[in-house]
């Protein structure tokens, strides 16, 4: 069976690159947010957020 191996242009290595550094941004800030907020209301959606975050970095990683 052959294998067809795709390549992937600049736009779509710039996207994702992109996207890699937002999300790892997100880490950092929402992780700090989670750690220092006093809201319990909010803290819920802070982990969420930060749960979305590394679960789309593996995926793109």
């Amino acid at each position: 069976m052959e294998h067809h191996n795709p390549k992937i242009t600049s736009a779509e290595i710039s996207m994702l690159w992109s996207t890699y550094i937002g999300d790892s941004m997100a880490i950092c800030i929402l992780s700090h947010f989670l750690q220092t907020t006093e809201d319990q209301d909010i803290k819920p959606i802070i982990d969420f957020a930060l749960k979305s975050a590394h679960d789309h970095l593996h995926q793109i990683s």
